[in-house]
């Protein structure tokens, strides 16, 4: 046994100093768990929308049966939230987009 390559030198360091091993371990899932909790901020900003988007899955089911039992009754019930300006619904087989559109940004989470 001649030289010993990168990766054995390496594998030999960690597996005799295990203590070093275990506090880089610690070290990765520390950092990791509070990059997940300051992701929000740098990649998920929070922005006030006045439009909010509701799909209705029904597989199996044809249009008139998705608009039967499934729209007509959310339409129905978000027709009397305040501050509604517009419902659009497009219907398809197994599938229907509801998009409500709300007349101000500020009372729409009063509105819900």
């Amino acid at each position: 046994m001649g030289q010993e390559n990168f990766v054995s030198r390496w594998s030999r360091f960690f597996i005799q100093k295990y203590k070093v091993t275990l506090l880089l371990i610690v070290a990765v899932i520390a950092a990791g768990v509070w990059g997940v909790q300051n992701n929000q901020r740098q990649d998920f900003p929070s922005i006030s929308s006045n439009i909010i988007a509701v799909q209705i899955q029904y597989i199996g089911a044809s249009s008139n049966d998705i608009e039967e039992l499934a729209v007509t009754p959310i339409e129905q019930a978000m027709a009397d939230l305040d501050d509604l300006a517009s419902i659009r619904t497009t219907v398809n087989d197994n599938v229907a987009f509801t998009i409500l559109e709300f007349d101000d940004i500020d009372n729409m989470s009063a509105s819900l």
